[in-house]
């Protein structure tokens, strides 16, 4: 009996029985104004083909692989080849002049508007050598007004992916290679040896930290080390540097405030 009630209230959430593909998972492991939307890779790849629909919708077909993305070529010749770079931006060009067999069951009209060449194929008329320069920007522009809301979303998709990356993987590990190796980001710069210094790069890490909802995450999960590893160590963070700390950090944010069990030193009376 229990079962069948919470199937029907897992139906009333979500009528359709299907699981939503247009909702991003929303990070909650934090307070809600460090909250930001994760999207994972299957998201991202559906924004992409999001975008690949509506440049085939323009009248572009995808014609090859770049080393670093997608060349799409337009149907009309002398509108702009579109190069759809991986990393998230677009890059318009113009078209190359292009050859297409003689004997390609063309109607007359299409004959009209091939211009013979030296070989067995033609030159396709109206092409990229016959378009003015301001006709080609002005359909550019046109072009990038049409593909402008898909390209947005998924660039959002790309960049939030990359910042919960930063947040989750790279900045613990960052975090637990200075303290423990004395190891910075840094591949220059020369190992820290002294502990004392490891912690104030730590804590110049957390100073450091912008002001926004992933700048306040960073300062967690920054703090959550300082709570566990630094302050139960032989070199906790004394009363002096924590105020030194807070009064530094531009973004009004004190070491007490993203977790209420941080404990300074011995005199510190939790908040």
């Amino acid at each position: 009996m229990l079962t069948v009630l919470l199937v029907l209230a897992a139906l009333a959430q979500n009528p359709s029985g299907q699981p939503s593909r247009d909702r991003p998972v929303v990070n909650n492991d934090r307070q809600p104004d460090a909250e930001i939307i994760v999207f994972d890779e299957l998201e991202i790849a559906r924004r992409r083909a999001h975008l690949d629909q509506t440049l085939m919708g323009l009248g572009y077909q995808a014609h090859r692989r770049t080393r670093d993305g997608t060349l799409y070529r337009p149907d009309v010749a002398w509108h702009p080849t579109v190069v759809v770079h991986d990393e998230g931006f677009v890059v318009l060009k113009r078209s190359r002049i292009r050859m297409e067999p003689l004997m390609d069951g063309r109607t007359p009209l299409r004959w009209l508007s091939c211009v013979p060449s030296l070989g067995i194929g033609c030159v396709r008329g109206g092409g990229p050598l016959f378009v003015s320069p301001r006709k080609l920007s002005h359909k550019k522009s046109a072009l990038l007004d049409e593909i402008d809301p898909s390209l947005d979303a998924w660039r959002e998709a790309i960049t939030t992916a990359h910042t919960q990356r930063r947040l989750d993987e790279d900045l613990p590990d960052l975090i637990d290679s200075i303290w423990f190796a004395g190891v910075t980001d840094d591949p220059k710069a020369a190992v820290i040896e002294d502990m004392s210094q490891r912690k104030l790069t730590l804590m110049n890490l957390w100073i450091s930290r912008t002001c926004t909802p992933e700048g306040q995450i960073a300062r967690s999960r920054i703090t959550d080390f300082f709570s566990e590893v630094v302050q139960t160590s032989q070199y906790p963070i004394t009363e002096e540097e924590r105020r030194h700390a807070e009064a530094s950090n531009q973004c009004g944010a004190t070491l007490g405030e993203l977790d209420d069990n941080v404990s300074l030193d011995a005199n510190h009376t939790q908040q």
